[in-house]
């Protein structure tokens, strides 16, 4: 039998491994609209079950579209005119699409949930973007890259830093959508859609990530004139530029540069200020960070570097779209891991240029073992299971965690709950207090509503904490005194995070306590007790006793055997 004879009688090396892949038949029997409903089922999870990880969600951005919204919020510095870090066109971005709902919707519950799911719409989107430009990346070069959409489709949807990433508020967040529509006009050559949407994370979002727009200029020069990059730059910031000056100087009520600003201080000053006093953490901090939220698909994504330079020893052709997609991460990674000051949601922007990094790399190595023996095809799916797997463990214990951190305030807004003792039936002012667990509040839509009679208040009581707690809007009731508020100067405010003990009331003051009843700090349980009464407790994650990797992952058995809990506990004053 000739070679070509025997080639005839055995199925293609496509079929096959298309066979072993799960679902792969089905995916691509389905159209954008499809896709685009399967990552929003993801993103749907994300919206109701997600919480709130970082108080800067919660004090720069919820609280601050609260009081926009309803006159009343916490105010960080940095909304101060004296520093004028934040802008008030990135609320504006999200106030339009929430305020119509102000007048069909009352609780204000629900409407931090509706505005999460814009969010769920507006990634759901970009990943669909995404896809289409993987699946046309694909077809180009069916030996390499056939099966890239395919893993980013399945990976993307689950894995758990996606589900704690995409529908927070905050500028990386917002960055990760604009990256990852970026990076799909580049797989697509939309040069255009790919320098806007960079534009508008740099200069609506976060400065930062101007770095990970060096591969999609890269793209544009290499393809385009040098002119037309240029021209389109310009028209893109002038286009940003002009609304964002135009509202924060109103607001502000002078001159304001927001994303200047902010890079000035974080970068350029050294006068002792900037990022590093709020915490400084080790290089290792993103690797066991990265491997939380990506698992195997952390060092999988770095490895693609190899697939990349055998392509092109190989070739002799290096894959433009997956070298610019390689050194986007590279760079971001390069420069966020060797700053001092490190938090986990510095990582969102390049969520997607893991994912894709990932499947290229499975796209690739998978056809590459397969032809070696045909046992090799079962990896690919191996690598899903597990990566699945583990991310679902790492949710689980995040949730059975923490989740009492949005239940209990939930607990608050119920009409039983509320007025459950009559003498709040004769105050104006009603104080919701929290002590060492202040940076876990969601925001002032988890407060109960104004009404006529009461007023509901969110205080800070004295703890160990000694850093600067934010302060408050001045209240407001129309466009008028809004633009007063912002545009007030509260003295308290510095830029050292030095303690503003004036921010603090006694407990005498409160009305509600929401608190952890820590089991390492009998003596503020003791005094919670004296005077108060108990609505409502939920259970909240206080330490292990054995195996410290059951704080992070969900282990059935062992988990409930090994992991000690306290109570988040909702409290109401005795009169």
């Amino acid at each position: 039998m000739s070679k070509q004879e025997r080639k005839m009688g055995q199925p293609s090396q496509e079929v096959t491994m298309s066979n072993c892949l799960v679902f792969y038949r089905y995916i691509t029997t389905l159209n954008s609209g499809n896709i685009f409903m399967l990552f929003l089922t993801a993103r749907f999870l994300s919206v109701y079950y997600n919480l709130i990880w970082d108080c800067d969600e919660t004090y720069n951005y919820w609280d601050p579209l609260h009081f926009l919204m309803y006159g009343q919020g916490t105010q960080t510095w940095e909304y101060s005119p004296d520093y004028a870090l934040r802008s008030y066109l990135y609320l504006f971005v999200h106030y339009i699409f929430i305020y119509p709902f102000k007048f069909l919707i009352t609780s204000k519950i629900t409407m931090f949930y509706v505005l999460r799911f814009v969010f769920a719409l507006v990634q759901s989107y970009t990943d669909t973007k995404l896809f289409e430009g993987l699946k046309k990346l694909g077809h180009l070069d069916r030996q390499t890259f056939q099966y890239t959409h395919y893993y980013y489709l399945v990976l993307n949807l689950t894995n758990v830093g996606m589900f704690l990433s995409t529908t927070s508020f905050l500028p990386s967040t917002f960055s990760l959508y604009l990256i990852t529509y970026a990076y799909s006009s580049i797989y697509q050559n939309n040069f255009i859609r790919s320098v806007f949407a960079i534009g508008l994370a740099v200069l609506l979002a976060w400065p930062f990530v101007v770095i990970i727009g060096i591969p999609v200029a890269i793209n544009y020069i290499i393809q385009k004139p040098i002119f037309d990059f240029v021209k389109t730059t310009a028209i893109s910031g002038i286009l940003i530029l002009s609304p964002l000056i135009l509202i924060d100087s109103l607001f502000y009520g002078k001159l304001a540069i927001a994303p200047l600003n902010i890079f000035v201080y974080n970068v350029l000053d050294s006068s002792g200020k900037g990022p590093d006093l709020y915490g400084r953490e080790p290089f290792s901090y993103y690797i066991k960070n990265l491997f939380l939220n990506f698992n195997i698909l952390f060092p999988i994504s770095i490895l693609n570097f190899f697939s990349i330079i055998y392509l092109y020893l190989k070739n002799k052709h290096l894959s433009k779209n997956a070298s610019l997609t390689y050194l986007g991460m590279f760079l971001w990674l390069l420069i966020i891991m060797t700053r001092s000051h490190k938090e986990e949601r510095f990582m969102f922007p390049i969520y997607s240029l893991f994912l894709i990094n990932s499947s290229i790399f499975l796209a690739f190595f998978s056809k590459f073992l397969s032809m070696k023996h045909k046992i090799f095809k079962i990896i690919p799916n191996l690598v899903i299971f597990i990566h699945a797997l583990l991310s679902l463990s790492r949710l689980l214990a995040l949730l059975f965690n923490y989740s009492s951190t949005i239940q209990v305030y939930a607990k608050l807004n119920n009409q039983d709950v509320k007025f459950s003792s009559s003498h709040l039936n004769f105050k104006s002012e009603i104080n919701v207090c929290v002590g060492k667990e202040w940076y876990r509040f969601p925001s002032y839509f988890f407060i109960p509503e104004k009404t006529e009679v009461h007023d509901w208040n969110l205080r800070f009581l004295e703890t160990d904490f000694k850093g600067q707690l934010p302060g408050y809007f001045r209240k407001a009731v129309n466009f008028g005194q809004v633009i007063e508020s912002t545009r007030h100067v509260d003295r308290l405010f510095n830029d050292l995070n030095q303690e503003v003990v004036e921010r603090y009331v006694s407990m005498d003051k409160c009305d509600f306590l929401i608190e952890t009843d820590s089991l390492n700090d009998k003596e503020f349980s003791e005094k919670a007790k004296i005077n108060w009464r108990s609505l409502g407790k939920f259970r909240f994650f206080d330490s292990v006793q054995k195996y410290s990797f059951l704080k992070s992952f969900y282990i059935p058995i062992l988990y409930e055997k090994h992991v000690k809990f306290t109570y988040f506990n909702l409290r109401i004053r005795i009169p």
